[in-house]
C-alpha cells in the first residue's frame, strides 16, 4: 500500500530564480531556463548610504509604519538649470527586505503574508505604490539634470500588524558633473 501513496504523491518544485556568478538565473531543478548576466554593468557612483533598519508592525487603525529611504528634494518647479551639477543626487537604489519568520504570536509567517508596499514619487510630486516581496532595484540616467528623470523618493511601508521586517538597502549618489 505504501508504493501506491509514494506513486500517486506529486510534489510540486518550482523553477527558481536566484543570483549566481553575476547573473540573475532561473532554474528548473538543475536546467537553466533564463538568465540576465550584470557581468558588464556599470554605474558612477560619487557616494552612497548602506541602510540597515527594522520597520515596526503598524498598529490595527493607524497609518502603516514606513521609512523615507531618500528624498532628492527635487520639484518639478527645479528647471534643469537650476540643479547643481556638483551636487550629489540620489540616482540608484538596490533594496532587500527580509521579514520575520514568526509573527508576534510565534507563528509561522505565511509566504502570501509576507508583503510591503514602495512608494516611488516623482519631481512632479505624482506617487506610484507597489507591492514589494523581497528586492528591488532601478537606476536613472546619472547624467542628465532634467528633474523629469529623477526619482525623487521612495518610501517603503509595512501593512502587518503581526511583525516587523528589515530593510537592507544601498543607495547610489551621482553628481552629474563628474560624468
Amino acid at each position: 500500500m505504501s508504493n501506491f501513496f509514494g506513486a500517486c504523491l506529486t510534489i510540486l518544485v518550482k523553477p527558481l530564480l536566484t543570483l549566481k556568478d553575476q547573473c540573475f538565473v532561473v532554474s528548473d531543478q538543475d536546467k537553466v531556463t533564463a538568465q540576465i548576466c550584470l557581468d558588464d554593468f556599470a554605474y558612477p557612483v560619487d557616494g552612497k548610504q548602506c541602510i540597515g533598519l527594522e520597520i515596526p508592525k503598524s498598529i490595527a487603525g493607524a497609518e502603516d509604519e514606513s521609512l523615507t529611504l531618500f528624498d532628492n528634494k527635487i520639484t518639478i518647479s527645479s528647471p534643469a538649470e537650476d540643479l547643481d551639477p556638483n551636487k550629489s543626487y540620489v540616482r540608484g537604489i538596490i533594496l532587500k527586505v527580509e521579514y520575520s519568520v514568526e509573527d508576534e504570536n510565534s507563528e509561522e509567517v505565511p509566504l502570501a503574508s509576507k508583503k510591503s508596499f514602495i512608494t516611488i514619487t516623482n519631481a512632479l510630486g505624482e506617487e506610484c505604490t507597489y507591492p514589494l516581496y523581497n528586492f528591488f532595484s532601478i537606476f536613472t540616467n546619472p547624467a542628465t539634470l532634467d528633474p523629469e528623470d529623477f526619482i525623487n523618493k521612495i518610501v517603503i511601508s509595512n501593512p502587518s500588524t503581526k511583525y516587523s521586517f528589515k530593510v537592507d538597502a544601498l543607495v547610489f549618489y551621482t553628481k552629474t558633473a563628474t560624468i
